[in-house]
């Protein structure tokens, strides 16, 4: 009876103190239909890191600006480094390509078919680009360098170098296939290509090329295996939370686990608290950019490392003596899902997704979205960095007056 008490509790508190113009301005944004027959979703690549000089062209060819973290990247955008540049796009299955200094990569082909595949082709325009993607019956990718068509067999670690073109395709894992499509003018090739041999086109003649049985090293591939560890060490504190929501989606939720802390409440949702909430200045929208996407205005492209899965799915809360949380529901790994847009017939909308704000708090204002308003608009400072003294906490706490277990690292269930 007395939990049964607290759950009643809980629920009246989640209600508490969310005003009646505030609860429309915010749950009305928030529009999500998951019904079957809907059409796909659109899609967006991740921009899951950068650094130095990044920019990002429009669409409409006019001058870039520079890339933000987290951005979504629509289809047909174009990413360019400069001299001291790095940037890496991530896809929902947690494939990635990376850029070196003075690169540039287009995202040809973002699509979701109606069985729900994903088909994926970036361009690589000019650079050095490492690609590690995943083979499977659902996500199919293409790389093309140059006329050289590169699709995974099995799934592969690559490094396309296009200085100069022909461009020469190196496998450091797996298997690639390498194409060069037959014209009526001069005939093509397929050619599989697999870990430790390096493929190089022929300028001359686009039926010949060559294949040597080693790969020559590059300076940037210390670098590359640098992001390789980086991922490994955050699937370190990976967590079992992820798997009733996630499905095969893969971007953004090892950042979860890597950030913060997961509680599960007794008898309802789960709950991540990013280290940072435990400043009491934190804001889940005070740190970030709008950013213009094609087709539904100003999106939110959150400053912190970790902020993609928490502002395209769930929603926020903030309770008393917990501080802000963040809880998976509509959305979290559906296919398809991009930044917060619904895909029901009354259009796309792009959602401020907090339903319980602390008292006196002041939502974000989107920007509104007029012809020639295209440039990203910053919003707050960049924490201090590293958050010192905070650390994901993995002690039970209490939410609105319900107990809240720590989830733990499944590698580790005392850590």
């Amino acid at each position: 009876m007395r939990a049964f008490a607290s759950l009643c509790r809980w629920r009246k508190d989640l209600g508490a103190g969310l005003s009646t113009g505030l609860a429309l301005l915010l749950l009305l944004s928030w529009t999500l239909d998951a019904r079957a027959d809907d059409a796909p979703a659109h899609r967006a690549a991740r921009l899951s890191f950068l650094q130095g000089d990044v920019t990002i062209d429009h669409l409409d060819n006019t001058a870039g600006d520079p890339a933000q973290i987290n951005m979504p990247l629509a289809e047909g955008s174009r990413l360019t480094t400069g001299e001291d540049g790095q940037a890496e796009v991530e896809f929902e299955d947690g494939s990635v390509v990376r850029l070196t200094p003075n690169s540039s990569l287009g995202l040809s082909v973002l699509s979701v078919d109606l069985a729900e595949n994903f088909h994926t082709q970036v361009t690589v325009l000019h650079g050095l680009i490492y690609a590690e993607l995943r083979a499977s019956s659902k996500y199919f990718y293409v790389v093309d360098a140059g006329g050289e068509l590169i699709s995974p067999v099995a799934n592969a670690t690559i490094r396309i170098d296009l200085d100069q073109p022909p461009a020469t395709v190196s496998v450091f894992d797996g298997t690639v296939q390498v194409e060069h499509t037959s014209t009526p003018e001069a005939d093509g090739y397929k050619k599989d290509v697999r870990a430790g041999e390096s493929l190089t086109g022929d300028a001359s003649d686009s039926s010949r090329y060559s294949v040597s049985q080693s790969v020559e090293q590059d300076s940037w591939d210390e670098w590359n295996r640098g992001r390789d560890q980086a991922a490994a060490d955050a699937a370190l504190n990976r967590t079992a939370a992820r798997d009733g929501y996630a499905g095969d989606q893969g971007y953004g939720w090892s950042d979860l686990d890597a950030n913060g802390s997961w509680y599960d409440i007794q008898g309802q949702d789960q709950v991540w608290q990013p280290a940072i909430a435990q400043d009491a200045d934190f804001d889940p929208y005070g740190y970030g950019s709008w950013i213009a996407y094609p087709g539904a205005g100003y999106v939110w492209a959150s400053g912190y490392t970790w902020g993609w899965t928490p502002f395209h799915c769930g929603h926020w809360s903030y309770w008393n003596g917990f501080g802000w949380g963040w809880s998976p529901g509509a959305g979290c790994g559906r296919a398809g899902w991009g930044f917060g847009i619904g895909r029901g017939s009354g259009g796309t909308v792009f959602a401020v997704n907090i339903v319980r704000p602390p008292l006196n708090y002041h939502p974000p204002t989107r920007p509104i979205h007029e012809p020639g308003m295209l440039h990203p608009i910053p919003v707050g400072r960049a924490p201090r960095e590293p958050a010192t003294g905070l650390h994901p906490s993995h002690e039970p706490r209490v939410i609105a007056g319900v107990p809240a277990e720590p989830i733990r690292p499944i590698g580790n269930a005392d850590h």
